[in-house]
């Protein structure tokens, strides 16, 4: 199955998110250097995600899922 380009946004989105938060922790986390660290734009991560929070959830439920 092909992944469509907003998938993709979300997954980029969501590496660089749980890569800062393994680095950094949770505290630490902001929306301009996860959006950095992915290579998008900071609105890309609001039309990908509602907020901080679900974006902090879905990381939480990739790893449960590990």
């Amino acid at each position: 199955m092909v992944k469509s380009k907003r998938e993709i946004l979300k997954d980029n989105i969501l590496i660089a998110a749980e890569t800062r938060i393994d680095a950094h922790g949770l505290a630490a986390l902001r929306a301009r250097d996860v959006t950095k660290d992915a290579g998008c734009a900071l609105g890309s991560l609001y039309n990908a995600f509602e907020d901080l929070d679900l974006l902090i959830w879905a990381v939480n439920s990739r790893t449960l899922a590990r």
